[in-house]
C-alpha cells in the first residue's frame, strides 16, 4: 500500500487517478507492442507459392560468449538470395556458408511410378550472445523466385558463465595509465587444469570503437618452437604460446597470446568481459557390464588407460569468463607540442647511416634511418623529409619515402638523396618528435650528423661519350691526292689464301647448341611449373611420406611428455590436412570425420581416429602429468597402422 504525504497538496482521489492512469498507460504500451509483434507475423509471409522459410536453432539456452548454430532453410527454391538479417545489439553473427538441400525419390504405387522432387537451400550461421537474459533473435528476409519471405522471431536464453577453479581467463594491460595514441599491450592468459578440446574465444574488445586493435608480433624463440600454436581468436589466426604457469599458488597449463590496443579517446576505459567456450574432459566411461560408471579426471592423470580398452572420454561444455581490466587514458597536452609532431607516444631512439659517404654532386646517396621504441612499431612514420628545411637546403629529396620495414624492435626507413653543391659537408641530423610518457613532456630524438665528401661534377664532352682520345692535329697539313678514286683500287694479286681453323668446320653443330639448350630449359621449366601449379596436389601425394618422416622425428622427444603427444597430434593434423586439401590451422575433428566419410573411409577407421585424436589432445594439454595414461610407443604404432589403412581406403 502506498502512503501519500499530506504535503503534496493533492487529494487522494487525484493521486489515485494519476497512479491508475500511469498503470493504464504501461498496460496499453505492452498491448501495443504485442499487437505490433502479431501484425509483423501476419503481414510478413513465411511461405508463398509453394515456398517457405524456417529457422532452426542448435540450442535454446547458451552461455554468454558461447557460439551456437542457426540454420535458415528455404524450401521450394534451390538458389535464393542470401538472407538479410536485422541488426541486433545482443548477438554477433557470422555467416558459415550455404548449401543446396534438394532431394528426389521414386515411389511405385499400384504399378505406377511416382517421382517426388523437393528443392531447397540451407544457410548456416554462428551466433554468440553478448549479454545475459532472454534475447530476441531478429527476423531475416530472404528473396526467392516467388517473392520475399520473412523468418519468424525466436527467443533464446543466455546465462552468464560462472567462475571455475580449474579454468581461468585473465586479461592484463601493460600499464594501468596511458595517453591517447600510446600503444598498450594486452596479455590474455587462459589457465587450464584439465584437458579441453574445441575451444572458441569471444573477445568483444576486438570491435571496441574506443581502441585501435592490431596484432602483436610474437618473437618466437627457436629453442622452444614447439610451444607456439596458431589459434583462431575471432579476428584471424594469432600466435599463442603454451607454457606451465602458477596462478594463486596452483600450477596450470597456460595458453597465452597478446594484442596491441591503441586508445583513441581519453577517460577511464573498461574492457568488456571476454569468454572462451570449450569442451572440458569430465571423466571416462567404462564399457562392459559395468558401463555407466564415470572416472574422475584425476584418474585420467594417475591411472593406466590402455589404448582401445573400452574407456570413452566424456566432455562437458563450459565457458570461462575473463576479468574486466581498466585503463586510465589521458589527453596529450597542447603545451610544448612541436609543429612536426606526428602522434608518436612512448620513448623512441633514432639512428641514421648514409652510403656512400664520398660522391659527386648529383650522385644518389642512400639514407637509412632506424627507429627503436615500444613493442609496437607498425604505426611509426618519419616526418616528411621533403619538408625538412635543414635537409632540403643541401640535398634534393623525393616527395615520397618508401614504407618502413619492422624487424624485431627496430623499424628501418630508406630514402635516396642527392647533394646539390660541392661544398656540402654532412647530412644534417634527422629529427623525430614524440611525447615521452615518463616525463609527461614532448621530446625530440635526433640522429648524429653524417660527414660527407662531395666533389664537383666533371663536364662530360662528346669525345668522353665516344671513349676516344683527343689527337693533336695542330701540325698536320691537308694533302691533295692526284690519283682520284683509282688510288684505292687493288687487283686480285693482293689476295692471299689462308686455311681455316679446324673448329670452323663444325660451325653448323655449334650453332645448334644454344637453341637446343633453350628448348631443354623451356621443357624443364614447363614441367616444374606444372608440378608447382597445384601445391595441394603435391602435398596430397606426399602426405604419407611426410607423416612417416614426422613420426620418426617424434622418437627424439621424451616419451610421455606433452611435446611427444603434441608432435604426434601435429603430424596427424598435417597428414589429414594434406589428404583433404585444407589448411592444418583450425582443422576441427568433426570436420575431418565428415570429410573422411565423403571419401568412403570406413566408420571403424574413423572411430579409431577419433579415439587417437582425443588421447593426443589430452596428452598435449595435460603436460607432464600425463605419464601413464597410455604407452607412448603403442600410440605411435597405432597411428602408423591407422594412417596406412586410411591411405588404402581413401577414395
Amino acid at each position: 500500500m502506498y502512503r501519500i504525504p499530506a504535503s503534496t497538496g493533492e487529494s487522494m482521489v487525484v493521486t489515485g487517478m494519476k497512479l491508475y492512469l500511469g498503470h493504464f498507460r504501461d498496460v496499453m504500451a505492452r498491448m501495443l507492442l504485442a499487437l505490433v509483434f502479431c501484425l509483423s507475423l501476419w503481414f510478413c509471409p513465411t511461405s508463398v507459392q509453394g515456398q517457405d522459410v524456417a529457422v532452426t536453432l542448435e540450442k535454446d539456452q547458451v552461455f554468454v560468449g558461447e557460439s551456437f548454430g542457426m540454420r535458415i532453410k528455404v524450401t521450394g527454391d534451390d538458389s535464393p538470395s542470401e538472407p538479410v538479417l536485422s541488426e541486433s545489439q545482443d548477438f554477433s553473427v557470422e555467416f558459415d556458408g550455404g548449401s543446396r538441400d534438394s532431394r528426389s525419390s521414386v515411389v511405385i504405387i499400384n504399378g505406377r511410378m511416382v517421382k517426388n522432387e523437393e528443392s531447397g537451400y540451407v544457410f548456416s550461421y554462428r551466433l554468440i550472445a553478448k549479454r545475459a537474459g532472454k534475447l530476441l533473435i531478429p527476423t531475416a528476409s530472404v528473396r526467392t523466385s516467388g517473392g520475399v519471405l520473412y523468418t519468424k522471431m525466436h527467443f533464446i536464453t543466455a546465462v552468464k558463465p560462472g567462475e571455475s577453479q580449474d579454468f581461468k581467463l585473465r586479461m592484463e594491460f601493460s600499464s594501468a595509465e596511458a595517453y591517447v595514441g600510446q600503444p598498450l599491450t594486452l596479455t590474455i592468459t587462459w589457465y587450464l587444469a584439465k584437458d579441453v578440446q574445441g575451444f572458441q574465444f569471444h573477445l568483444p574488445f576486438l570491435n571496441d570503437e574506443r581502441f585501435r586493435v592490431v596484432d602483436f608480433e610474437e618473437r618466437i624463440n627457436p629453442a622452444h618452437r614447439e610451444e607456439y600454436l596458431q589459434i583462431d581468436v575471432g579476428g584471424g589466426d594469432t600466435v599463442a604460446r603454451k607454457m606451465r604457469l602458477e596462478y594463486k599458488g596452483r600450477e596450470f597449463t597456460a595458453l597465452r597470446f597478446r594484442k596491441v590496443l591503441i586508445p583513441k579517446e581519453a577517460g577511464t576505459l573498461r574492457l568488456g568481459q571476454s569468454t572462451v567456450a570449450f569442451n572440458a574432459l569430465a571423466g571416462y566411461r567404462r564399457g562392459g557390464l559395468g558401463g555407466g560408471l564415470f572416472d574422475s579426471f584425476d584418474d585420467f592423470f594417475q591411472g593406466n588407460m590402455p589404448f582401445g580398452m573400452g574407456r570413452q572420454a566424456i566432455y562437458k561444455k563450459m565457458v570461462a569468463p575473463s576479468n574486466e581490466p581498466v585503463v586510465t587514458v589521458k589527453e596529450l597536452p597542447s603545451e610544448g607540442r612541436p609543429a612536426n609532431f606526428s602522434g608518436l607516444v612512448g620513448e623512441y631512439r633514432v639512428a641514421a647511416e648514409a652510403l656512400p659517404t664520398e660522391a659527386r654532386v648529383g650522385d644518389p646517396i642512400t639514407l637509412t634511418v632506424q627507429v627503436a621504441g615500444p613493442d609496437y612499431l607498425e604505426q611509426v612514420e618519419l616526418p616528411n623529409l621533403a619538408e625538412d628545411k635543414n635537409l632540403t637546403r643541401d640535398f634534393k629529396v623525393p616527395a615520397e619515402i618508401a614504407p618502413g620495414k619492422v624487424n624485431g624492435a627496430v623499424k628501418t626507413f630508406t630514402q635516396t638523396i642527392r647533394a646539390k653543391r660541392a661544398d656540402v659537408k654532412e647530412v644534417p641530423a634527422i629529427e623525430l618528435p614524440y611525447f615521452d610518457v615518463r616525463s609527461g613532456r614532448y621530446k625530440t630524438a635526433r640522429t648524429q650528423p653524417i660527414p660527407l665528401k662531395i666533389q664537383a661534377t666533371r663536364v662530360v664532352t662528346a669525345l668522353d661519350a665516344e671513349g676516344r682520345e683527343v689527337q693533336d692535329i695542330s701540325g698536320s697539313e691537308i694533302e691533295t691526292w692526284t690519283q682520284g678514286i683509282a688510288h684505292n683500287y687493288e687487283d686480285e694479286s693482293v689476295l692471299k689464301k689462308e686455311d681455316l681453323p679446324p673448329l670452323i668446320g663444325f660451325w653448323p653443330t655449334l650453332l645448334l647448341i644454344p637453341p637446343g639448350a633453350y628448348i631443354l630449359l623451356l621443357v624443364g621449366t614447363a614441367l616444374v611449373r606444372r608440378r608447382l601449379a597445384d601445391p595441394a596436389a603435391l602435398k596430397f601425394r606426399a602426405a604419407l611420406r611426410e607423416f612417416n618422416a614426422a613420426v620418426s622425428e617424434i622418437k627424439s622427444a621424451r616419451p610421455g611428455s606433452a611435446d611427444y603427444y603434441a608432435a604426434l597430434l601435429r603430424a596427424l593434423r598435417e597428414y589429414l590436412a594434406a589428404k583433404l586439401r585444407k589448411a592444418p590451422a583450425g582443422l576441427a575433428l568433426n570436420e575431418v570425420l565428415a570429410d573422411l566419410q565423403q571419401h568412403l573411409v570406413p566408420v571403424e577407421l574413423r572411430d579409431r581416429l577419433q579415439r587417437l585424436y582425443e588421447l593426443c589432445e589430452a596428452g598435449s594439454y595435460g603436460g607432464s602429468e600425463l605419464q601413464s595414461a597410455q604407452t607412448p610407443q603403442d600410440l605411435v604404432s597405432e597411428a602408423l597402422i591407422l594412417v596406412k589403412q586410411i591411405e588404402r581406403g581413401f577414395r
